[in-house]
Order: C-alpha cells, then sequence, then structure tokens
C-alpha cells in the first residue's frame, strides 16, 4: 500500500524516514538515482540496469532490466546520537554483496561511531546527512527538463519538511543569497520582491543581498516566501502555492503579490516567473550592513570584473568591518 507523504508515526526518527520513502516511492527511478548518488557522493550508483543482446550460457535474449540493491535506512534525527551496537545489529542484515546500511544524521561530519566501524564492515555502511539530501533535491529540480508538476511539488515538499525538522546541518539562520542585481536592486527598493526565470533554484538562506553598481547593497532583507512559477496576470492570486520561510505570515505575502499585481499594465508580466518576497529595506528584520562593500575584484588582466556572476553564498557575520569585495575571497570560496 502506497505511504503518505504525511507520516503517521509519532516518532521522529520513523516519521523522517517514512516521509522520506513515502517521496521517494512516488518518483521515477533515474530521480531517485540521481539523489541517492548525491547523497553517497558515487555516480556510479544505478538501482535499476538496461541490457541488450544479453548473453547468458547458449541463449541471447534481446533485453534484461535488471536491480540489484538493498538498502536498509537507520535515521537519527539529533547529532552523535549513532549507536554502535544498534548499527552492528543493523549490518546483521546485510545478506548480500549488494546489501547496505544507509545512516543518515544530521550530523556536519562523518561520525566518530561509524568510523571506528570502518574496518569491520569495510564499504556496508554508507553515511550521508539531510544537507546533501536537499543538495540532491535542488540538483535534479535544476538540472532535469523531465521532471513532472508532481514530483516537482513532492520534491519541494520534502525540502521544506527537511528544513522545518531542523534537520540539517548547517545553520541557515545568518546565511545570505547574493545575487547579482543589475535593475533587480532597484526593483526591491520598489516592490520588496526578487524576480527571476520560474523553477529558479538555490540553496537554503535567510537573507538575500544584491551586488549592483560595483558593490554589494548594505541592506539585506529577510526572505519572506516565494513561488517558483506564476503568472501574476494570469494566475489566482488567492489560491496559488506559497512556500513561507522564516515563519512568515503567508497572507501577507499573498496580499504584497496582490498589491503588485494592481500596479500592473494588463500585459506586463504575463509569463510565468520565480518570485520571491523580502522585508522593505526599513522593516526591523531587514539586516543593515554597516557600509556597502566595495568591489575590488580583478581578472587576470587586472581589469575590472563583477563579484557575483551567479549567485554565491555568505553569512551575515563575515559582512560586519568589510570595506572591499577582496576582504570576503576565503568566506566567499568556501560558500559557493
Amino acid at each position: 500500500m502506497a505511504n503518505s507523504i504525511f507520516s503517521i508515526y509519532s516518532t521522529a526518527e520513523n516519521r523522517v524516514t517514512s516521509t522520506i520513502l513515502a517521496v521517494f516511492e512516488k518518483l521515477n527511478s533515474s530521480t531517485v538515482t540521481r539523489i541517492l548518488q548525491i547523497l553517497m557522493e558515487d555516480s556510479t550508483v544505478e538501482l535499476i540496469e538496461y541490457e541488450n543482446q544479453v548473453k547468458s550460457y547458449d541463449s541471447i535474449p534481446d533485453g534484461r532490466i535488471k536491480g540489484l540493491f538493498d538498502y536498509i535506512i537507520e535515521t537519527k534525527v539529533v547529532p552523535n546520537g549513532i549507536s554502535k551496537k544498534q548499527i552492528k545489529n543493523h549490518c546483521k542484515f546485510l545478506k548480500y554483496d549488494f546489501s547496505r546500511l544507509l545512516v543518515l544524521t544530521p550530523d556536519f561530519d562523518y561520525p566518530t561511531s561509524l568510523k571506528e566501524l570502518d574496518s569491520e564492515y569495510t564499504d556496508k555502511i554508507i553515511w550521508g546527512n539531510f544537507d546533501k539530501i536537499i543538495e540532491g533535491i535542488d540538483s535534479v529540480i535544476q538540472e532535469s527538463i523531465l521532471l513532472l508538476d508532481r514530483e516537482n511539488f513532492l520534491l519541494s515538499e520534502l525540502k521544506e519538511f527537511i528544513i522545518n525538522q531542523r534537520l540539517t546541518a548547517e545553520d541557515y539562520s545568518r546565511k545570505a543569497l547574493i545575487i547579482p542585481a543589475g535593475s533587480a536592486w532597484s526593483f526591491y527598493e520598489k516592490h520588496s520582491v526578487y524576480k527571476c526565470q520560474a523553477n529558479r533554484t538555490f540553496k537554503q538562506s535567510s537573507y538575500m543581498g544584491f551586488y549592483a553598481d560595483k558593490q554589494i547593497k548594505e541592506y539585506f532583507p529577510r526572505i519572506l516566501g516565494y513561488i517558483d512559477s506564476l503568472n501574476i496576470q494570469k494566475d489566482d492570486l488567492n489560491t496559488v502555492k506559497i512556500t513561507t520561510v522564516n515563519n512568515s505570515n503567508e497572507q501577507e505575502i499573498r496580499s504584497k503579490l496582490i498589491e503588485i499585481k494592481k500596479g500592473l499594465k494588463p500585459d506586463e508580466w504575463n509569463e510565468n516567473f520565480k518570485f520571491m518576497v523580502l522585508t522593505e529595506k526599513n522593516d526591523n528584520e531587514t539586516f543593515k550592513n554597516d557600509n556597502p562593500i566595495d568591489n575590488d575584484k580583478t581578472s587576470y588582466s587586472d581589469k575590472g570584473t563583477a563579484f557575483v556572476q551567479k549567485q554565491t553564498y555568505l553569512n551575515l557575520d563575515d559582512l560586519r568591518g568589510k570595506k572591499y569585495t577582496s576582504e570576503l575571497q576565503s568566506t566567499f570560496a568556501n560558500n559557493v
């Protein structure tokens, strides 16, 4: 019987595992495979193999579809929560050469308790954290042109579930998404909204920063919520699905979009865009840096070049006291 995405388990570990499995069983195999490849950091992982002209003794069938895998899953919802005794007992279930124990935890690094079992269970235990699942989700949403709307919805819901359950190892509360703004800066000043191509994916962040006029602006509005794909002229803004961030009020976000629509011409923005709704410049929740950070980055020919070409991510605390982007280079390299 198919699982509901809304798990009925009361125990946190069972609820998280059940929700992940409920989503995975509704996805096509190639999507699940890609997420597992990223989670396991192994691009050779294949759940299903397709072969033509298979040679077998004295016959050559025209083809074969084969699946040889057996993944047992153990989930922990708190860091350093692994019991070596429990892991050893789970390993007794690994009956086949292709059996593996997949351990999911919110730890930032490979847990010490698992390292201590490496020599005893070589290549049998695979560890991954929930950040890797989110990375896998973002990857398939961004890469796949064949992802069904239903799959896109389920993956987005799973991502939000993991974040809302506070299972990620990284602290997103001070993380800022920095985008090359151009006209987006003045657009934000007018509407408190960032608009870009539909279904564009970003890493989870709590704030947004703007690189414009050869500087990182000093205002970092808090991200309230977003809609991945919206035709603001045609879609019903009273019912369209909004993903809220930072415990924001969904109705306030909806009202802001309705107000924006009132000021548009009938044929303006009459296509699908991604909308990210932000706090206003002078809102108490908008982070204001000490000053704009001027770009002094140069290319190999010593010519000026943009600090942000696509997007990057910085911690707000790393911005304090900085006057030039060259002072952010080490931080920038660690957060791309």
